[in-house]
């Protein structure tokens, strides 16, 4: 699923354009992981089809970390943002639950490979309800559940409580509130995630002719997390692309964009693709790096913007707390008429835009113009979209 805005909203695709390993890796990086799960013992498995977009070679790990499964993407459906993947293998597999059957609030899991270069390679469970059977804006094709989900989640099973596939997780709902109750602070929606319900599973498989397990939610075989995750970890992979086509990967971005991924080594090429999935879409160059920008929230025809902004920089500096770091992810505020920043929040990161392990968090309203300095030679006035109340 393509990161796309709505009056502010976004559903943010979960993929993990990062680094992980397995056992049986070999030492070798993938581009990007996400989750993928098995929809019939011989060899057949779902995920989501932005995760495999473009890609020329595609992995499975399983929940051991110990088996890796070769697999060629057989299937695709865009709109839906499925894809089948095949391999000459038996594995477990997770039945599809009929989505007629199951209950607004019904109690959910979810299984997957989350965020792995902070929570590391393990298979990882959390758990939550259905808060509404419907996705955004009454969307028919999705529902809303409130199971913590992160990057790496994408592609996964949403699993109800007696074991069954009652959706495959897509994305998070968030919105940027710029009416706030305390001036300068930034909210975000908790816990709206979105998964495409198992309606439109059976639809996308019945279409391949794929045979799978179905049936109705039995809730008197209703199991508890551990039983869920001992029960059905073995149909649940990491899913790891190895390698893809960059020009696959930038055929929808600005030129500019694109002709800059295309000159990074691999590792610093999947970090900067994650950002763009995070929603950062503009890239400039200054005299020590790159600095990129996501828009948050305008007020209409009021002066300040929101915007998060990430700096990376061509060599790791050295923090007054005695760290080194490589990027800084920076939220604030910009007034268009007085020309000044306030800082909201500052996260700094190991790895190059906004990769690698979070090595000190701020959340404090500070003045930014030292914090900015080094940004002079570039008209950020132009950057921050003040046009319509000049």
């Amino acid at each position: 699923m393509k990161l796309f805005f709505i009056n502010y909203f976004f559903i943010a695709s979960l993929g993990f354009w990062g680094l992980a390993h397995s056992q049986v890796l070999k030492g070798y990086t993938p581009l990007r992981t996400g989750t993928a799960f098995a929809v019939t013992e011989r060899g057949a498995f779902l995920t989501s089809y932005h995760l495999v977009k473009g890609a020329k070679k595609v992995i499975l790990i399983d929940s051991t970390r110990t088996l890796e499964i070769p697999v060629q993407v057989t299937a695709i459906d865009e709109k839906t943002d499925l894809a089948l993947l095949k391999a000459a293998t038996h594995t477990s597999t997770l039945p599809i639950l009929e989505f007629s059957t199951a209950p607004n609030g019904l109690e959910v899991f979810t299984l997957g490979y989350p965020f792995p270069t902070v929570q590391g390679n393990s298979l990882k469970i959390t758990s939550g309800i259905i808060t509404s059977l419907e996705g955004y804006k009454g969307n028919q094709a999705h529902f809303q559940f409130s199971a913590p989900i992160q990057n790496g989640n994408s592609g996964g099973p949403v699993l109800s409580v007696d074991g069954a596939v009652v959706g495959i997780i897509q994305g998070k709902l968030e919105k940027a509130n710029a009416s706030m109750t305390a001036p300068g602070q930034l909210q975000a929606l908790q816990s709206v995630n979105i998964a495409l319900n198992s309606r439109r599973i059976e639809e996308f498989l019945v279409g391949l002719g794929v045979t799978y397990q179905k049936r109705g939610l039995q809730i008197e075989n209703a199991m508890r997390p551990h039983e869920i995750y001992s029960k059905l970890a073995s149909g649940v992979f990491m899913l790891a692309v190895m390698d893809a086509d960059v020009d696959s990967a930038s055929a929808s971005m600005d030129v500019q964009f694109a002709d800059l991924l295309k000159t990074l080594i691999p590792a610093e090429r999947a970090a900067l693709l994650n950002a763009y999935e995070e929603g950062y879409k503009n890239a400039y160059s200054f005299q020590d790096g790159l600095l990129l920008i996501k828009p948050l929230a305008v007020e209409g025809d009021k002066p300040n913007r929101y915007y998060k902004i990430l700096l990376t920089y061509k060599v790791n500096k050295k923090h007054e707390k005695d760290f080194t770091f490589r990027s800084v992810e920076v939220g604030f505020e910009y007034n268009c008429q007085s020309n000044k920043y306030m800082i909201l929040e500052k996260d700094y990161r190991a790895g190059p835009h906004g990769s690698g392990n979070s090595l000190l968090k701020l959340v404090r309203r500070v003045d930014a113009d030292q914090e900015f300095r080094e940004l002079s030679s570039l008209n950020l006035k132009k950057m921050m979209n003040c046009k319509a109340i000049n």
